[in-house]
């Protein structure tokens, strides 16, 4: 008998993903129709907070909330960023359509007790931010019928009072109409195909001779007590940044690839 054991069989292939529910964004392979439009939820003489980069699609509406500082945000403390049960201090988010039903922040986000969460939903998809803005995206489904959609907005824990502001309906409906469908979604198969193949692949995509590094810059001085401070970050400025490189074969040059918050 063999001291070595039979070799691993190869794994199992990927399951194929399911469709995106409606509820969940946008449909794939579609731009939206565009709403010119910008309402303002709070304001306060060093904070303001609006609701724009409005979206329409045939299932439901992209909008996105901005909040702007005289001073710097602490993302920790955005105000918006807790979806589920409610915390203290955290802001107060709500969409109402004509029909008297409504969303409101705090609502358990995990639909334990049906395969889709009761209309309407707001559901947070995302953001980002740094310094003085701060955006956080959502997806409103479904499409709201005619009448008056209402966004509501209270932030008890900085006194920002509750406030309310409404667009028909029948805008946004208007906007869905010109929501263009750019490509058929893959197939499950076809993404399970495009999957495997990344997985046998060995090349992950990154050309040979090809590492990364990266570098901390900090605002002030070093820590060796030197008086040089990187440009980017001039003195009293908070935060880290990191920088990554690529540092191609030796007779190459390496080439800086940089970001930073604008």
């Amino acid at each position: 008998m063999s001291f070595f054991d039979a070799p691993l069989s190869e794994p199992d292939p990927p399951p194929v993903p399911l469709r995106q529910p409606d509820w969940m964004g946008p449909p794939e392979g579609w731009i939206g129709g565009f709403v010119p439009l910008r309402m303002e939820l709070a304001r306060t003489t060093e904070r303001i907070i609006t609701l724009d980069h409005v979206a329409a699609f045939p299932t439901g509406v992209e909008v996105s909330v901005l909040q702007m500082s005289r001073r710097p945000i602490d993302s920790r403390a955005s105000g918006m960023g807790g979806v589920g049960a409610f915390a203290p201090g955290q802001a107060l988010f709500g969409v109402g359509f004509a029909d008297g039903s409504k969303w409101q922040s705090g609502t358990d986000p995990f639909f334990r007790d049906s395969d889709e969460p009761a209309r309407p939903n707001l559901l947070f998809r995302g953001g980002g931010g740094c310094g003085h803005r701060y955006r956080m995206d959502w997806w409103l489904w479904p499409l709201p019928p005619a009448g008056p959609v209402t966004f509501a907005f209270a932030w008890p824990a900085i006194d920002i009072d509750e406030r309310s502001v409404a667009i028909e309906g029948d805008v946004l409906r208007a906007a869905a109409q010109e929501a263009e469908q750019l490509w058929e979604p893959l197939s499950p198969e076809e993404h399970r195909a495009i999957m495997e193949e990344r997985r046998r692949s060995s090349d992950p995509g990154i050309p040979p001779g090809v590492a990364f590094s990266s570098k901390i810059l900090r605002s002030g001085p070093p820590a060796d007590g030197g008086d040089e401070t990187d440009p980017q970050f001039p003195p009293g400025l908070p935060g880290l940044a990191t920088v990554e490189q690529q540092v191609p074969s030796e007779n190459d040059r390496c080439l800086p690839l940089s970001g930073s918050c604008q």
